[in-house]
């Protein structure tokens, strides 16, 4: 409660005095660390998350935790001993083997896998929103802005598609615009909240190029917010979205920026994300009959008392063939 109402030291030294009472409380040390990450101090965070693992109840989320926070302050090969570590006691866990090809330099997957985007998200469905909160998060706001800020947008009549919907928070703001709303993920217990909203008129539960591959000149628009920073290679994606649009549709979406040129055009971080340099998703885009209606750098949430800045844009499909 404390945490929520961002008395952060106030939350910290409830959790101190937790550990007073059971100095081996997993939760308590996961969550001081969290804290601790919060408030700029990585140091004490990497203290809180390795306790959380040698209580002997250790969870994905402090591997995770303690892999990323390591990488953060330059302890890459502390961060990749850590890594090899939590492997050895769980060999087949898809986020470890995601992190292991952002950590050791091998070639990047094109995209996170299926296995890897369900064990992140079921578990925090519940707490998702809640989440995003913590983080200031704000991408569907900038993408129904983007969208509706264009010259030649019309708001009647528009078939959506909330493309990686999770809870449901883009296409709360899209209703009032969408004759008719469709949502796709691939976490089953996120389309579990998304219902709970009561804006779409469909959910499926799918990956999302595969989905997209599926419909032909359905959609007016398709949303995409937070969804593409687990792709790498947007090719694929861009030309099922090109393909599922009507002519002249909108493909409107965020993705991380990367600030500094690769050359394929993206990186995959520690985090397990992906992100995009302007140039790449210029490439990706005209290359699928695509232009660029407006392509703008914002802050998309906060994640450790820092800006995570990412690419806001919006696309439109010229014609069918």
């Amino acid at each position: 409660v404390l945490k929520r109402q961002r008395r952060l030291q106030d939350a910290r030294n409830a959790f101190h005095a937790a550990l007073k009472f059971d100095p081996f409380h997993a939760r308590a040390q996961l969550n001081l660390g969290h804290l601790s990450r919060q408030v700029g101090h990585p140091e004490e965070a990497i203290t809180h998350f390795r306790a959380a693992i040698d209580s002997g109840v250790a969870s994905m989320e402090a591997w995770r935790a303690l892999v990323i926070e390591l990488q953060k302050i330059g302890k890459h090969e502390d961060a990749v001993s850590t890594l090899e570590e939590w492997l050895q006691s769980d060999p087949d866990n898809p986020i470890a083997g995601h992190m292991k090809s952002a950590l050791n330099d091998e070639l990047a997957p094109a995209r996170a896998s299926d296995a890897f985007v369900r064990t992140v998200f079921d578990p925090m469905a519940e707490s998702f929103d809640e989440h995003l909160d913590d983080l200031g998060y704000c991408a569907p706001e900038l993408l129904i802005a983007a969208l509706t800020n264009a010259d030649e947008f019309g708001e009647s009549s528009c078939n959506v598609l909330d493309a990686g919907c999770g809870t449901g928070q883009c296409g709360t703001l899209v209703k009032p615009l969408a004759a008719s709303l469709v949502g796709v993920d691939l976490s089953s217990r996120m389309l579990q909240q998304a219902k709970k909203t009561g804006v779409y008129d469909a959910l499926h539960e799918a990956e999302l190029t595969a989905f997209l591959q599926q419909q032909h000149r359905d959609y007016d628009v398709i949303l995409c917010a937070d969804t593409l920073c687990y792709f790498g290679d947007l090719e694929e994606v861009t030309q099922a979205a090109a393909t599922a649009l009507k002519d002249r549709g909108y493909f409107v979406f965020t993705t991380e920026e990367l600030e500094t040129d690769t050359p394929q055009g993206y990186l995959l971080h520690t985090k397990g994300r992906y992100s995009h340099s302007q140039r790449y998703v210029r490439q990706v885009l005209e290359g699928a009959g695509f232009v660029i209606v407006s392509m703008d750098v914002d802050v998309l949430r906060r994640e450790s008392a820092e800006d995570v800045m990412g690419l806001v844009v919006n696309a439109r499909i010229q014609c069918s063939d």
